[in-house]
């Protein structure tokens, strides 16, 4: 019989390892547009630059029925249609073709709109090198647009510290202080650099300027749930879902909020009422990855592999290769952790996908660490350092955990060295490293913390794993 007790924070690892952070009326936007727009209609206009500002904001579905009716004012309206297809649901190789074709339409419209769609064509493909010059030469021609600014400001904040970050978008926040998305942004930074009050405050400066905001909602639901407030969660919850009742991002959160307070069984049952609402595919697959994480939450890996299966078949059946990609990385992991060495390999050579993302290699190494392969593991750790989009932090708790299953206290501590303090993760292989140097005291004091810590709120099951992880961790020393 496969041993459950391990699965449960290693299906949590997984995510976190695998990607990189999300919530009525439109949001403000009180300076003037400087973007040149090539249209017969104001209406289009407006629209197009409403819809824009609900991208930023996260709020998709109302950022597609503002293009959509862009379109509909103006069908010359190349730029328009160019968004209109970037920020669809379509396979992002089809968003590039589609993209690509649309160019020759901007023949008469302005070199700002050109390069702005250069660079949703270079974003749409993944190749975030040769998008970068686009969008600096574009922030150049039109410094002034509040838009094209806050998109180069993530250009600064690549690679940055969360406390340095944090600074970055206060420095943008001076120049456009009513500026929505860059608010919901240092919300989670704040929190990533420890300050979660500070992370809530802003929040709630956030839907003070939109009270009826879906996205500004949601994210004051998360902060509340980050500062371990179910109970302030969900009202705010309950008020986002009266702007959007059959938003999944909410009705997941309803779950969390279920399962933080009365566990994962009344979790699993919010979540299965969730999946009979939504519609889309890829709502219904952050609901089905969701069923999945209460099985593994209550430390039944054998349930939790069964319901991945399904996120698989789901995933393949809708046609969604990424999806299901990162399901069969999972599974992976999840196998691992029951000991099933021999079902390993079938997950990790999925494909479809063509270049697999960082965190692939980041779940190879903790797949391969797991079940005893220490090279192919270190193998993996290197590529995943190797990797430009990987995050060094994560990176060197990644290696840490390789150089623990190797015995190798002073590697494991020398990584640690280089993990984010906060990282849930990396204190448990701290408390892991000081159990075994005979510091049982101080292994104790880390280990109560994380043990009494909560699985987090985000739209990303996989992400939210790690604490699991760590927390399991930690209970078996």
């Amino acid at each position: 019989m496969r041993s459950t007790s391990l699965v449960t924070g290693t299906f949590v690892l997984l995510a976190w390892l695998s990607t990189p952070i999300d919530a009525g009326q439109p949001a403000p936007a009180t300076s003037k547009p400087s973007l040149p727009l090539t249209s017969s209609s104001d209406d289009a206009k407006r629209l197009f630059r409403s819809s824009w500002v609900e991208s930023q904001n996260l709020w998709p579905d109302q950022a597609r029925r503002d293009i959509a009716a862009a379109v509909k004012a103006d069908p010359q309206f190349a730029l328009a249609q160019v968004y209109e297809v970037f920020i669809s649901a379509r396979p992002a190789a089809a968003r590039e073709k589609l993209i690509t074709d649309l160019l020759p339409r901007l023949a008469s419209a302005t070199p700002a709109e050109l390069q702005l769609a250069t660079y949703w064509r270079e974003t749409a493909g993944g190749r975030a090198a040769a998008a970068a010059p686009s969008l600096r030469k574009l922030s150049e021609m039109v410094p002034d647009d509040r838009e094209i600014a806050w998109m180069a400001n993530a250009l600064l904040r690549a690679g940055q510290t969360p406390a340095r970050n944090a600074a970055n978008i206060r420095e943008f926040l001076e120049q456009f202080p009513d500026h929505t998305a860059a608010l919901n942004t240092l919300t989670y930074t704040l929190h990533a650099a420890g300050d979660t009050e500070g992370g809530l405050r802003a929040a709630i400066e956030q839907v003070k300027l939109l009270p009826r905001h879906r996205n500004a909602l949601d994210t004051l639901a998360d902060l509340y749930l980050l500062a371990r407030r179910p109970a302030d969660a969900l009202p705010v919850t309950r008020r986002g879902l009266e702007v959007e009742p059959t938003d999944a991002g909410l009705l997941a959160k309803l779950g969390v909020i279920a399962g933080m307070t009365a566990g994962p069984s009344n979790a699993r049952a919010e979540f299965q009422r969730s999946l009979e609402i939504v519609t889309a595919p890829a709502s219904k697959l952050m609901i089905m990855n969701w069923i999945a994480a209460t099985y593994a939450i209550a430390g039944d890996g054998n349930s939790a592999l069964a319901e991945i299966e399904k996120v698989i078949a789901y995933a393949e059946a809708q046609k969604l290769p990424a999806e299901a990609f990162a399901a069969h990385d999972r599974a992976a992991v999840i196998e691992a952790f029951l000991g099933n060495a021999s079902a390993i390999e079938k997950h990790l050579a999925a494909s479809g996908i063509g270049k697999p993302p960082a965190g692939h290699f980041a779940t190879k190494a903790v797949v391969y660490a797991r079940a005893g392969n220490l090279p192919a593991a270190r193998a993996a750790a290197e590529q995943f350092r190797s990797m430009s989009t990987a995050v060094t932090r994560q990176v060197n708790t990644v290696e840490a955990f390789v150089a623990l299953k190797s015995g190798d206290l002073a590697a494991a501590e020398k990584a640690l060295s280089g993990s984010a303090p906060s990282d849930l993760l990396a204190k448990a292989l701290r408390a892991d490293v000081m159990m075994r140097r005979g510091q049982k005291a101080q292994a104790e004091a880390l280990k109560k913390e994380i043990v009494g810590s909560t699985l987090k709120l985000d739209g990303n099951p996989p992400i939210d794993y790690v604490k699991l992880v760590a927390r399991l961790h930690v209970e078996k020393l």
